[in-house]
C-alpha cells in the first residue's frame, strides 16, 4: 500500500509538470508576439494616445448586460492589459458623466493627474450632478474645464465650487442657458473671488452668458478669448461691460492669437474712438458678431499683422430702411480695402466664395483669399481648413469671411448685398470663384457687373439654381472694360480709345457644375452646350468641364457625350453622376 501511493504521489508530481510544460508552450506564442515584449512605459503611452481618440461608451447590448466599448476595452484584453490601465492615470481624466458610476470610478483612478471636465447634460439628474460634484471637489488638479449648465436649482452650488484655487487650469469654458440669471438680467455673474484670484496657467477662456471679473491679473496670459452674449433685445444684459472697460480689458492681453466677440454690441457702440489702434502684435483669427456699424467701429481702433484672419460673424443691418442699409454697407467698404488690398494684399483677392442659406433671412456668405493667405494651425485658433463652407475652393485658410443677414422684412435682396459688398473687393487678380445657391437670388446683370469681364478667372465652380443665371453669360460678348482697353497711338491721343468686345469671363478655362437639374430644365443643358459651341468658335473654349452630382436624362448624356466626348478618345465618362471632360487630363486631375 505504501509502495502504491508513492508511485500515485510521483505520477501527480509527473503530471504536474507536464501540465507547467504545456502551459508554458501554449504562453511561448503569446510572449513572443511585439506587442507582449513591449514595456509597460510605452504600451501606458499607446493606451493613453487611443484614450484621446475614443471616448469611454456604455451600450447595452441584446442579452441585457451592460457592455463597455471605446478605449476601455482595453482593461478587458488579459491581465497584463488591465494591470498597465490601472496604473496610468491619463487614461481617466476625463469622466463620463454620462454614466456616474463610471465618472466615479475614473475619477478615483485618475488619482492626482490634471483632470479633463465636460459636462453637457440635460437634465441634470441627481446622480449626474453628485459625480460632477466630486469632480469639482479636485478644483486644484483640473487642467480643462467646460461647463454648460441649464439647471438653475444647482446653480449657485456651482459657482460656489468655482471659488477655490485651480492651479492647473488652462482652458475654461462657461456656458449658461439666456434664461438663467444670478442677477435678474440674463447673465450669470460670477463673484469676485473668481477661482480665488489663483489661475496662472489660464490660457483658453470662453464665456458664453455669463460675466467674470476681468480685474484679475491672471487673464493678461490669455492666447484664445471667447464671449458670448445675448442678442440685440435685451440691454440690461450689457450693464456690465462697457465699450470703454472692454478696450481697456484687451489692452492688457498682448498674447491673444484667438480673440471673439459675439454679439457684445452696446459693448461696441462708437462711444469714443480709441487712439492710437489697440495692437495685436500675435492675433492669428479675429471674429466679430453685431450690426455692420458696430462692428466696423471695432475693427477702426484695433490693428494686427497681415497674416490674421477676420470673420464678419452673423452680422445685421442696425437700420431699418433701405437707405440707411446701403450708408451702413458702404462703412465696410474702407475696411475690406484695409484687409484686402493693402500691404502684402495689396494684389487683391486670388479666390473667392459666394454662398446663401435657404432661409428667409437670406445668410449671405463671403470666403475670400488673397495670393499670401496662410494657413492656420488648430493647435491656437481651433480651426482647420475644411470648417469654411467653400470646401477645397483654396488649400489655406480665408483672409476674410463675412455672414451677413438680410431682414425678411426689408425689400433689401441678396442681389443688393452681392452688388454692394463685391465691388469694395479688389478682383483684379482673382483667379478662382465659388458660387452656391439653392436658388437663382443673383442676376445675370449682377454676374456681368462684377465678374464677366475679370481678366484673371480661369476657373468657375457653381452650385444649385444658379446656373440659370450664369448660363447665358458665358457665350456672351460684352464691351472690353475701360482699363482693359488698347492705349491710343500717339497722334490720336485726343480720340476716344477704342473699345473692342471680349467674350464674358475671358480668361475661363474650368467649369465646375454642382447639383444642378438639367433635366428638369432641357433648355439649361442647350444653352450651356450653345454658349461652350460659341466660346470655341471666338478661340475662348473651356478645357475642362466637370459634372457632379447633376441631375440629366438620358438624351442629356447623349448631348454630352456627342459635344465632348470625340475631342479626346483618352476621355470616359459614364452614369456614375460624375462626369468630366477634358481637353488636358493633367488639367482636370489637380481638380
Amino acid at each position: 500500500m505504501e509502495k502504491l501511493d508513492r508511485k500515485m504521489a510521483d505520477d501527480m508530481e509527473n503530471i504536474q509538470k507536464a501540465m507547467l510544460d504545456i502551459r508554458a508552450n501554449r504562453s511561448l506564442p503569446n510572449s513572443l508576439v511585439p506587442i507582449n515584449i513591449i514595456p509597460d512605459e510605452l504600451m501606458s503611452r499607446i493606451f493613453i494616445f487611443c484614450a484621446e481618440w475614443l471616448r469611454p461608451i456604455l451600450t447595452q447590448p441584446r442579452e441585457g448586460e451592460k457592455a463597455v466599448e471605446g478605449w476601455i476595452v482595453l482593461t478587458h484584453v488579459c491581465q497584463r492589459w488591465r494591470s498597465v490601465a490601472l496604473d496610468t492615470p491619463r487614461l481617466w481624466i476625463s469622466p463620463a458623466f454620462k454614466y456616474p458610476s463610471l465618472a466615479f470610478e475614473m475619477l478615483r483612478r485618475s488619482k492626482d493627474a490634471p483632470l479633463i471636465i465636460q459636462y453637457d447634460l440635460h437634465p441634470m439628474t441627481p446622480r449626474a450632478w453628485a459625480a460632477l460634484d466630486e469632480a469639482l471637489d479636485h478644483i486644484n488638479h483640473i487642467g480643462d474645464l467646460e461647463l454648460s449648465q441649464t439647471d438653475e436649482s444647482q446653480l449657485q452650488r456651482l459657482i460656489s465650487k468655482l471659488t477655490h484655487p485651480a492651479p492647473l487650469l488652462r482652458k475654461l469654458s462657461l456656458k449658461f442657458h439666456r434664461t438663467i440669471s444670478s442677477s435678474g438680467s440674463g447673465v450669470v455673474v460670477f463673484p469676485d473671488h473668481f477661482f480665488g484670484n489663483q489661475i496662472p496657467r489660464l490660457t483658453h477662456l470662453k464665456l458664453e452668458y455669463c460675466y467674470v471679473p476681468w480685474d484679475s491679473l491672471f487673464f493678461n496670459n490669455l492666447s484664445s478669448l471667447t464671449c458670448f452674449t445675448i442678442g440685440l433685445g435685451d440691454q440690461a444684459a450689457y450693464q456690465f461691460l462697457t465699450r470703454r472697460r472692454l478696450f481697456d480689458i484687451l489692452a492688457k492681453m498682448s498674447q491673444l492669437q484667438k480673440l471673439e466677440l459675439l454679439w457684445p454690441a452696446p459693448s461696441l457702440n462708437p462711444e469714443v474712438a480709441h487712439s492710437p489702434p489697440l495692437f495685436f502684435p500675435h492675433l492669428r483669427f479675429l471674429a466679430v458678431s453685431s450690426t455692420i456699424r458696430n462692428c466696423v467701429k471695432f475693427l477702426d481702433d484695433i490693428s494686427f499683422p497681415d497674416s490674421t484672419v477676420v470673420e464678419f460673424r452673423y452680422c445685421q443691418f442696425g437700420a431699418q430702411n433701405q437707405a440707411e442699409m446701403a450708408e451702413e454697407l458702404h462703412l465696410l467698404k474702407p475696411v475690406l480695402t484695409r484687409f484686402l488690398g493693402t500691404g502684402v494684399h495689396r494684389e487683391g483677392i486670388s479666390s473667392l466664395f459666394l454662398g446663401i442659406n435657404d432661409t428667409d433671412f437670406g445668410d449671405l456668405k463671403l470666403e475670400a483669399w488673397t495670393p499670401y493667405s496662410v494657413s492656420t494651425p488648430p493647435d491656437c485658433c481651433d480651426l482647420k481648413p475644411d470648417c469654411w463652407a467653400s470646401g477645397s475652393l483654396h488649400p489655406s485658410s480665408p483672409r476674410l469671411l463675412m455672414e451677413v443677414q438680410c431682414p425678411p422684412e426689408t425689400s433689401f435682396s441678396v442681389d443688393d448685398l452681392v452688388n454692394a459688398i463685391v465691388p469694395s473687393l479688389t478682383l483684379k487678380s482673382l483667379k478662382r470663384l465659388k458660387i452656391e445657391f439653392e436658388r437663382s437670388v443673383i442676376s445675370t446683370a449682377t454676374f456681368s457687373k462684377n465678374f464677366a469681364t475679370l481678366p484673371e478667372l480661369t476657373y468657375v465652380a457653381v452650385w444649385g439654381g444658379v446656373f440659370h443665371d450664369v448660363v447665358h453669360l458665358l457665350g456672351e460678348t460684352l464691351p472690353e472694360p475701360p482699363h482693359h482697353s488698347r492705349v491710343p497711338i500717339a497722334f490720336l491721343e485726343h480720340s476716344k480709345p477704342v473699345r473692342e468686345a471680349i467674350m464674358a469671363f475671358p480668361a475661363l478655362e474650368r467649369i465646375h457644375l454642382m447639383h444642378i437639374d438639367f433635366k428638369s430644365h432641357p433648355t439649361l443643358l442647350s444653352s450651356f452646350l450653345s454658349a461652350c459651341q460659341r466660346r470655341r468658335k471666338n478661340g475662348s473654349h473651356i478645357r475642362t468641364i466637370k459634372l457632379d452630382n447633376c441631375r440629366l436624362s438620358d438624351w442629356q448624356e447623349w448631348s454630352l457625350d456627342d459635344a465632348f466626348f470625340g475631342r479626346n478618345e483618352e476621355c470616359t465618362w459614364g452614369r456614375n453622376q460624375s462626369y468630366n471632360f477634358s481637353e488636358d487630363e493633367s488639367e482636370s486631375d489637380t481638380e
